[in-house]
C-alpha cells in the first residue's frame, strides 16, 4: 500500500462502512491508511460478520482487542471522525 494521499480520499470521502471479517490485519492496515489520509472523514463503522450455525464455522478473534486499540488510537487527519466498532 502506498503511503501517499489520493485526491478523492483527501477531499471527498466522508463515510466508511466495513462489514465482514474486519479483524484481519490487511483490513486494519487499510482502515489506518484511511484515517491518516481522509481529511473530511466523518464516520467509520466496522461491523463484524454475524455467523449462524448454518453459515459455517464461528471464528473467535483472540487479537480483536489489539485491533480495536490500534484503530481507536490511530492518528487521524480528520478532526471530526467517529470510529464505531460493532
Amino acid at each position: 500500500m502506498v503511503d501517499t494521499p489520493i485526491h478523492c480520499l483527501t477531499h471527498h470521502l466522508k463515510m466508511v462502512v466495513v462489514i465482514g471479517h474486519v479483524m484481519k490485519n490487511l483490513v486494519i492496515q487499510f482502515l489506518e491508511y484511511l484515517l491518516r489520509h481522509a481529511m473530511v472523514l466523518e464516520e467509520m463503522k466496522m461491523e463484524s460478520e454475524k455467523q449462524t450455525l448454518t453459515s459455517g464455522p464461528i471464528y473467535f478473534f483472540s487479537n480483536a482487542p489489539e485491533y480495536e486499540e490500534r484503530l481507536m488510537n490511530a492518528p487521524s487527519v480528520s478532526t471530526s471522525v467517529a470510529v464505531c466498532l460493532y
